[in-house]
């Protein structure tokens, strides 16, 4: 028996095609691996500007760079925030134009909300589950069920 301990973007080469997981044996071809991208301060920045490409926004980036994180800013008309965490590329989005006078907060269903995420290309899996936090914030949670084959 072979255990091996994985680590982000590590690739597995086994001879026997066979590798041990918490002691379940799994096919090297089905090894549930998840493969996590790794950001720094400058891709970062690339990933918050790609991702408001849509918006009409400030070309000078204001960058806040930390150990395993940078906070990005693009500041005008619409301000907007980035927090981008390096290992696993996970992020936090804030568009302040929300905070604008004349606007007025609306309830919105999940059939808006995801229209809403898609014009972001965040595509939400089958089975997603919206729960309203408070009169500002929803959540998507989703979890994956494995399905024996």
């Amino acid at each position: 028996m072979k255990n091996i301990d994985l680590s982000l973007n590590a690739e597995i080469e086994d001879e026997r095609q066979e590798v041990f997981l918490n002691d379940n044996k799994y096919s090297i071809t089905k090894v549930p691996v998840y493969k996590a991208p790794i950001y720094d301060k400058d891709s970062g920045k690339e990933f918050f500007i790609n991702f408001l490409k849509h918006k009409d926004i400030n070309k000078e980036i204001e960058v806040d760079p930390y150990n395993d994180m940078s906070i990005y800013w693009s500041r005008g008309q619409v301000s907007y925030s980035m927090w981008v965490y390096y290992n696993g590329g996970s992020y936090r989005y804030s568009d302040f134009s929300a905070l604008d006078e004349g606007i007025e907060r609306a309830n919105t269903d999940e059939g808006n909300l995801i229209k809403l995420l898609e014009e972001f290309n965040i595509i939400l899996p089958k089975g997603a589950v919206f729960n309203r936090l408070d009169d500002r914030n929803n959540k998507a949670s989703y979890i994956k069920v494995k399905q024996n084959n």
